[in-house]
């Protein structure tokens, strides 16, 4: 039986420690592929406009992962047109890799609101949920709201201990706003793309 990782997103641009903490998942979990899956758009982010359009966010990713054999990029959110769903992509995930355990990454910060995510109970029911966390940094947790996130025969989420970087999309869109230099933050042919596209900037 495989073992698939997917990783959603709206990679807005990608940055390195999407892929730096894929590659962590991946070791941990012991995963034969990650995919990862750019989101149309959020339900947390329904009103906010693109900023680039779809094809440019897919484009970035593939120069970002370009020469990884084991990351894929999985276009089935925005080919739906709609609001995103995490759900969603499980079933479809599940139906295009049938004969696979499935791995969900999120950020600690997602997982504080996973009890929010549309039908959040099927999501762990249908895949192992795994939540990125500060490394070699002692962070106190809130025990009683993890156990929460089990599924329902009791399979808790694991923690995947890949290096706290502090890099952000947001941080990376103002960086370039206020004319302030993005390299090491976001993979070079990520860099010369949005230079010579022009994106984020005032």
């Amino acid at each position: 039986m495989q073992r698939i990782g997917f990783f959603g997103g709206s990679f807005n641009p990608v940055h390195i420690a999407h892929t730096i903490h894929a590659m962590y998942f991946m070791e941990q979990m012991k995963l034969d592929h990650c995919i990862f899956i750019p989101t149309y758009k959020s339900p947390f982010k329904v009103t906010e406009a693109p900023i680039v359009d779809d094809i440019d966010r897919m484009r970035m990713l593939e120069l970002a992962i370009k020469g990884n054999e084991n990351f894929s990029i999985d276009d089935y959110e925005i080919k739906q047109q709609k609001v995103s769903y995490t759900i969603d992509t499980v079933h479809h995930l599940k139906s295009k890799y049938p004969n696979s355990q499935l791995y969900l990454l999120i950020g600690e910060d997602q997982s504080r609101l996973f009890q929010s995510w549309h039908q959040w109970r099927d999501i762990v029911d249908n895949v192992q949920l795994c939540i990125t966390r500060r490394a070699l940094k002692e962070v106190i947790l809130d025990q009683d709201y993890y156990k929460k996130l089990s599924s329902s025969d009791q399979r808790p989420p694991i923690w995947i201990n890949a290096p706290f970087i502090d890099i952000s999309s947001t941080e990376i869109r103002h960086r370039i706003a206020t004319k302030r230099p993005i390299t090491n933050l976001v993979h070079p042919e990520v860099e010369r793309y949005i230079n010579v596209k022009g994106f984020y900037a005032p």
